[in-house]
């Protein structure tokens, strides 16, 4: 952990914060099943509504990481993040909730891409894998914590745990306004967006590489909606969801630092078609453990 510069470290602990109470992906589905009403399909539907608009904050983060800062994109996600989460804590319309749903993730979600980069100004090249492998434990170490706390809490109040979480964005958002500069290259220089954009989806093995990681992550997703859904169905309320998603979490913490010096030495893409297998073979033990009433 040492040599990394300062402002790495505030963005970390930024990171922290914000990922402590990042609720609304994890418990979204059980809120509009069990608060609002609506039937499995239809909470597909908004959940659906959340991935399109995470899609779409991906390049447009980038984009604005580029042209805006790196500092006023982390700060305008946080803050319209923090908002449109607020709200979905008090909507009623069917219409509303979906429409606050994709503005929660358009709006949050373009923090990711832009405090990625921040990292990359930052960090010299030669310990970037380190810090970006930081920025993953420090992810799950908060998500455990938060998701430990929040099945607690989502047993009494739905509307506390959306609210917790527009609070820790407003906090780091608080923290990165005080403590973390712009860190954009002033001499940065970039194509048009189109032409850009253009350039990376002409790379046969990057596309290639996108598409598996898209057909991997239409599996893996499947744990923000048809698993606590599933859990409900077999008689377990948020708290049940919420330890299994923290233990999860707490394996990354627990398992990340002792494993990951040993695994650099081996080949990537053997390390990424073992562990396809591996969370594609966990999924499937859950039809095994719903069935048999685990």
């Amino acid at each position: 952990m040492g040599g990394l510069p300062g402002v790495f470290w505030t963005i970390w602990w930024g990171l922290i914060i914000n990922r402590l109470a990042s609720f609304v992906v994890p418990f979204l589905s059980i809120y509009l099943v069990r608060e609002r009403g609506f039937l499995p399909a239809e909470a597909g539907r908004v959940l659906a509504l959340y991935g399109v608009g995470m899609t779409i904050a991906g390049p447009v983060g980038g984009l604005l990481a580029d042209r805006i800062g790196r500092l006023a994109t982390m700060l305008a996600a946080l803050v319209l993040g923090a908002g449109a989460v607020g709200a979905l804590a008090f909507a009623r319309d069917p219409g509303l909730l979906a429409s606050l749903a994709f503005l929660s993730a358009a709006a949050g979600e373009l923090y990711r891409p832009a405090m990625s980069a921040a990292v990359a100004d930052v960090v010299p090249p030669i310990d970037r894998q380190r810090a970006y492998g930081l920025v993953y434990w420090a992810a799950n170490f908060a998500i455990a914590v938060g998701l430990f706390l929040g099945g607690l809490v989502a047993e009494r109040s739905m509307t506390a745990l959306f609210l917790a979480d527009a609070a820790s964005s407003i906090g780091a958002a608080t923290l990165i306004w005080l403590r973390v500069p712009e860190t954009r290259p002033r001499a940065l220089v970039h194509e048009p967006a189109i032409r850009g954009l253009a350039k990376v989806l002409s790379d046969g093995a990057y596309l290639s590489f996108l598409l598996l990681h898209l057909a991997a992550l239409v599996v893996f997703t499947q744990w923000q909606l048809a698993l606590p859904i599933d859990i409900a169905a077999h008689g377990r309320g948020p708290a049940a969801y919420a330890f299994l998603m923290a233990l999860n979490c707490a394996g990354v913490v627990v398992l990340q630092p002792v494993l990951s010096p040993r695994l650099q030495r081996l080949d990537a893409a053997g390390l990424l078609a073992v562990s396809a297998l591996l969370f594609g073979a966990g999924f499937g033990v859950n039809a095994l453990g719903g069935n048999l009433g685990i």
